[in-house]
């Protein structure tokens, strides 16, 4: 069952699944015209694959609540597969043996409908990534606002279609009906609650070009060679907003103070 098949599925059982989605609601623009519910339902997860497309392109990973997380994984070759005189230098130079794996983090929620599916343990974890509850690098949720302004439709049919779609694939699943969930850049299959996935090819090598690496970098230049550049020392500011601690305005202030205390004290030692 595709995700038309699922529109279809949803609005064929309106008790099950009520919400503004089964009644075509207005548009937030009057110049667009009304949509049937179906339309509206199919405009929706048309703006959340862009979404999607977005947020990969960002270096982002996105978030839909009970479905899973689309998120992507840093491999780094073991010590084994690189020769030996190179290991010293993977610390200093990671990018060169790093490659980008996109990947799909199954919710929990979605776990209890399955009984396999491929990696569990998507993202390895190592020391100093975080939080455990982290899912996947720099994770933004799917916002009902930001697909209320893509597609002009209010905010509550937004989060009504979202939930409720959600809600159908795994009652679906759960009842051992097959899903063919169909996002664009990534594709998920699940065959007798077996739940595999596959991204697009032309994508994943782009994920590995400089394009999109450099998406991660918060500096090109390494820290200790930016502050060793004389250029872009003489660049900032810094000096011309602070006085030099010689000034003649700063030497005239401390004498002055000095001064002031001196009279303080004369003062408390004759009385």
């Amino acid at each position: 069952m595709n995700i038309s098949g699922i529109v279809d599925w949803i609005l064929l059982h309106p008790i099950q699944y009520p919400g503004r989605h089964n009644y075509q609601q207005q548009r937030t623009l009057s110049i667009y015209r009304d949509l049937t519910t179906k339309d509206q339902f199919l405009l929706v997860i048309n703006s959340l694959k862009e979404l999607l497309q977005d947020c990969y392109s960002k270096g982002n990973s996105l978030h839909i609540h009970n479905l899973g997380t689309f998120s992507f994984e840093f491999i780094c070759p073991t010590a084994q597969a690189i020769p030996t005189k190179q290991t010293t230098q993977l610390k200093q130079l990671p990018k060169l043996y790093q490659n980008i794996r996109p990947c799909f983090i199954v919710d929990p929620y979605l776990q209890k409908q399955l009984s396999r599916y491929t990696q569990k343990d998507e993202i390895n974890k190592s020391q100093g990534v975080g939080s455990i509850y982290n899912q996947g690098h720099a994770t933004q949720f799917c916002n009902p606002q930001t697909l209320s302004n893509m597609c002009y439709v209010d905010k509550l049919t937004i989060e009504s279609i979202l939930k409720t779609f959600t809600q159908a694939i795994n009652d679906l699943i759960r009842t051992g009906h097959d899903v063919n969930l169909d996002f664009g850049l990534s594709i998920i299959n699940v065959k007798n609650k077996n739940l595999q996935y596959m991204f697009d090819e032309k994508f994943v090598n782009f994920m590995n070009q400089p394009e999109f690496t450099d998406n991660f970098l918060k500096s090109k230049p390494n820290t200790c060679q930016f502050w060793k550049n004389e250029k872009s020392i003489k660049d900032k500011n810094l000096n011309e907003i602070y006085f030099s601690p010689c000034s003649p305005y700063s030497l005239v202030t401390n004498q002055k103070t000095k001064n002031l205390m001196n009279i303080k004290d004369m003062t408390s030692v004759s009385k």
